[in-house]
């Protein structure tokens, strides 16, 4: 790891567990994945140059309503699949804060978050020189429906939003087996 990249690391690291501490002290426990991620040389620059900045993930939300129907989005990256409203943390903000800004954002609902269903702690390094690294939290709360009316963003980013109340056929990866135990269940 260069020098330049050490202080980076070990910041961007100790600002993923403070914020699980933070979350675990508002939620209580929950289970964390932890993964490597490889980037190519330009993606992980660009993934450096926003984590100095203070960026330390992204989030989601699971919200479900009064009829138990789940709220899923497409994003123009991924129209395939059906994805949990969500995206990145902003400055100064929580990643419970950020999941519920991202549902209000994308969607127009507004909901109450009441646990963290799953986070990913990830180690981000360089594909050519694995010592170089940062790290990112990805978290995804559960949460209900308080008030508002689907109403996409005034952006090209989310293509649908919509309740179901059966599995959609192509849910994205990490959210499939939420999917399968809540509308089989």
């Amino acid at each position: 790891m260069s020098d330049s990249d050490a202080p980076l690391a070990v910041r961007s690291r100790l600002g993923v567990e403070v914020e699980l501490a933070r979350l675990r002290r508002r939620y209580g426990e929950f289970p964390v994945e932890s993964r490597t991620v490889e980037n190519e040389v330009d993606y992980f620059l660009h993934g450096m140059d926003v984590a100095r900045e203070g960026w330390i993930g992204a989030a989601g939300a699971w919200v479900s309503d009064a009829d138990d129907r789940v709220l899923f989005v497409r994003h123009a990256d991924a129209p395939e699949e059906w994805c949990l409203p969500g995206g990145a943390r902003e400055a100064e903000e929580g990643l419970d804060g950020t999941a519920a800004r991202e549902v209000r954002e994308e969607t127009g609902v507004v909901c109450a978050l009441s646990g963290v269903w799953r986070a990913e702690r990830k180690r981000i390094v360089l594909g050519e020189d694995p010592e170089r690294r940062y790290y990112l939290l990805d978290a995804n709360f559960e949460a209900r429906y308080v008030d508002g009316s689907l109403e996409l963003a005034d952006d090209d980013e989310i293509l649908e939003a919509r309740w179901f109340d059966e599995r959609p056929d192509s849910v994205v990866a990490f959210a499939r087996g939420k999917a399968d135990d809540w509308f089989e269940g």
